[in-house]
């Protein structure tokens, strides 16, 4: 799924940016999952749990539409340039790299989301 239409004139309720610059994020996306998370793993990067199953790009829609949410954008600022097939995913997102990640923490925060600890043994 490849969403590419770009506005010239960014929302004016956006809470990103009202710059029109694009930030890349690499996320690990884990599919029909119980609930939707943003999770902070200790290494600085991060994994979504979503709740669609990996059926027919269903899963890449609802990344898109869940992400859209939790910046309050519209979708169709967000663009998914690689990884259509894979849990690694590479993504194009409106706004600057300080405020994405600012936004992330605030719902990790809110949410109350620790970060995946590492198995042992």
């Amino acid at each position: 799924m490849r969403l590419r239409r770009r506005r010239n004139t960014p929302d004016p309720g956006c809470r990103l940016t009202a710059e029109p610059i694009a930030m890349k994020l690499k996320v690990k996306v884990k599919p029909s999952s119980r609930k939707d998370q943003v999770i902070k793993e200790l290494d600085g990067t991060y994994k979504i749990k979503i709740k669609a199953p990996p059926v027919e790009g269903k899963a890449n829609a609802y990344l898109i539409t869940f992400l859209a949410s939790v910046f309050d954008i519209p979708r169709t600022s967000i663009i998914l340039l690689k990884g259509t097939a894979q849990a690694n995913k590479l993504l194009e997102i409106e706004g600057s790299e300080e405020r994405v990640h600012e936004l992330l923490g605030e719902y990790i925060n809110r949410h109350k989301i620790k970060p995946d600890q590492p198995e042992i043994g």
